[in-house]
């Protein structure tokens, strides 16, 4: 399947077949990476197709292969879970000015639904993506600093509070005490 190459005329049919096949595997990691969140990986799936549809344009024929799709998906699920960071330490630090408390004093808040998926949508949005790249897509934890950017130390912390803090949230659950 080729994308458009200097004049040619570009093959519709092609990336709309493209698309059909590999739709159901890419929307599938991306439900499994954000634990189940249907409109946060149905975000994410019209962005790689997106990204996918202007390299295709651009003459990548790779732009519709499962490998790179795949890849395009984990990139763009990285940089929401960056920007919802961003974006909480923001409202963290305007709700901590505004009431005279610390920002790192806020309560857990879970929302029981799937006992474990519940729980991941809990963590810090690093610690989501981190935790997501390590269990969900098996990389090693050097891999995952890697994508992060982060030190592999870093990563390493990232990666045991999000396990730790998972496990406070299930035994909290476990003994009845989750709001």
């Amino acid at each position: 399947m080729v994308g458009a190459t200097q004049g040619a005329p570009l093959d519709t049919d092609a990336f709309v077949a493209a698309y059909r096949a590999t739709l159901p595997e890419v929307f599938a990691y991306l439900g499994r990476a954000t634990t189940g969140d249907r409109a946060l990986a149905e975000d994410l799936t019209s962005a790689t197709y997106e990204a996918a549809l202007v390299a295709w344009q651009q003459g990548n024929p790779d732009a519709v292969a499962i490998s790179w799709l795949i890849g395009v998906a984990r990139h763009k699920l990285i940089d929401r879970f960056r920007r919802s960071a961003l974006e909480e330490r923001k409202l963290a630090l305007a709700h901590a000015s505004d009431t005279g408390i610390d920002a790192d004093d806020g309560a857990l808040m879970v929302v029981v639904r799937d006992q474990l998926f519940g729980c991941v949508r809990q963590l810090a949005p690093l610690q989501r993506a981190a935790f997501a790249l390590r269990y969900v897509d098996d990389l090693p934890v050097a891999e995952v600093a890697a994508r992060l950017d982060r030190s592999l130390d870093a990563t390493d912390s990232l990666l045991r509070r999000a396990r730790a803090a998972l496990r406070i949230m299930l035994e909290a659950l476990e003994e009845g005490d989750a709001p």
